[in-house]
């Protein structure tokens, strides 16, 4: 499955004020952190949670159904999926 790469990609060995060491070398961050996937699905659900009525909604759902947020969290992973689809449509990727 694509997942649209690191959301926030850094390149290796970047200059980085914090990186540098005494001895002239510098400091490697190869962590590739979230993917682009994990970001909008995160974007998409924090946008979901802001709104108040909705909030309203899965709060109350949340107390009937045990495995509400689970099903949330699918939809903000489904919305962050078209959301590469859609964004791979576009640039013909």
């Amino acid at each position: 499955m694509k997942d649209g790469g690191p959301a926030f990609p850094r390149s290796v060995g970047e200059d980085r004020k914090d990186g540098d060491q005494p001895d002239g070398n510098r400091t490697i961050d190869a962590q590739a952190g979230m993917s682009l996937r994990d970001y909008f699905a995160a974007v998409a659900l924090q946008g979901m949670l802001a709104n108040p009525e909705l909030m309203q909604y899965v709060t109350a759902k949340a107390k009937e159904d045990e495995t509400f947020f689970g099903k949330l969290a699918e939809k903000a992973y489904k919305l962050g999926r078209e959301m590469l689809a859609e964004r791979e449509r576009k640039d013909g990727a």
